[in-house]
């Protein structure tokens, strides 16, 4: 899968059948919920951000990516390039939580993994 970000859209091309595997950050404080169109997925993995051990508040994005482009983070990437193509540790891929949508927390991300089964155009 070839995955590539604008500011607000996400475009994957997929080959049909096929497994993917896809991270989504939330960097920019608020918590989101990220949906696939004409998909569920799988969660394989959900990254928590650093919280103040004082106040229990977020204080800062994941350790585990990088923002890049803008203060807005339209893009992540792992900081550890080790876990390109699989590599992620904590990953649990056998019987993963199947999902609609899930809710990624301020300053942390998931890993999802999908099969694309339902070829058309959707937008993650």
């Amino acid at each position: 899968m070839h995955l590539t970000s604008t500011v607000h859209m996400h475009v994957a091309n997929c080959k049909v059948s096929s497994s993917s595997h896809f991270p989504a950050g939330q960097m920019n404080g608020n918590s989101h919920p990220v949906h696939v169109h004409g998909h569920s997925f799988q969660v394989l993995k959900l990254g928590w951000p650093n919280y103040n051990k004082d106040t229990r508040f977020y204080s800062t994005q994941s350790n585990d990516l990088n923002c890049v482009l803008n203060p807005n983070c339209n893009r992540v990437e792992w900081t550890n390039t080790s876990w390109y193509g699989g590599n992620i540790p904590d990953v649990v891929p056998h019987s993963p939580v199947l999902k609609d949508t899930v809710n990624v927390p301020p300053g942390g991300y998931i890993v999802a993994r999908f099969k694309a089964d339902n070829p058309g155009i959707y937008s993650l």
